[in-house]
C-alpha cells in the first residue's frame, strides 16, 4: 500500500484513514499492527498502534477511535509498510527547518508558524504540526484531535 505524505499534510488522511477512523477501519485497511503499545494493567487494549514509521494514537473507550497520528523522522522515512515507499514525498529525516520551508513552498503547502510552542512549530492546512528539534532538525509530524 502506497500513501501519498503531501495528501496526508493537505488532508490530514492516509488511504481512507484520518482522525476518527476506528481500529476496526484501521486493522481493516492495513492489517495487522507491526507492534502496538500503550497497555496497563488498567487497560488492556493497545492505545497505540504502530505501522512501519507511522504509530496511531486511539482512545481506550469504544468506539475506540484514533486522535493522533504520528511520524517520527528519527524511525526513518514517512512509510506505513515496510518496504514499500511513500508517494508524493515532501518531508525525509534530517532535514532543516530551512529545508521543510522550502520544501513546503516548492510543493504549494501553505503553513503558519506557531510561535506559542516550547518547540518551533509549522502548522499545515489539515492541522498536522511540523516540530523541530532544538537544532531546528524536524523531529516528528502529527495531527491530532483536540
Amino acid at each position: 500500500m502506497r500513501i501519498s505524505q503531501r495528501d496526508f499534510l493537505v488532508t490530514g488522511n492516509l488511504n481512507g484513514i484520518a482522525l476518527g477512523s476506528t481500529v476496526g477501519l484501521i486493522t481493516e485497511l492495513l492489517g495487522a499492527p507491526t507492534d502496538t503499545g500503550g497497555t496497563s494493567r488498567r487497560h488492556r487494549r493497545p492505545s497505540i498502534y504502530v505501522y512501519g514509521n507511522i504509530e496511531f494514537f486511539v482512545h481506550q473507550k469504544p468506539p475506540f477511535t484514533c486522535f493522533a497520528i504520528w511520524w517520527y523522522s528519527k524511525r526513518g522515512e514517512f512509510i506505513l509498510v515496510e518496504g514499500e515507499s511513500a508517494i508524493d514525498v515532501i518531508l525525509h529525516p534530517g532535514m532543516s527547518k530551512v529545508d521543510v520551508i522550502d520544501a513546503l513552498h516548492h510543493a504549494n503547502i501553505e503553513f503558519i508558524e506557531e510561535l506559542d510552542q516550547p518547540s518551533p512549530t509549522l502548522v499545515v492546512p489539515n492541522g498536522a504540526r511540523l516540530v523541530f528539534n532544538d537544532g531546528l532538525i524536524l523531529y516528528a509530524v502529527y495531527s491530532w484531535m483536540r
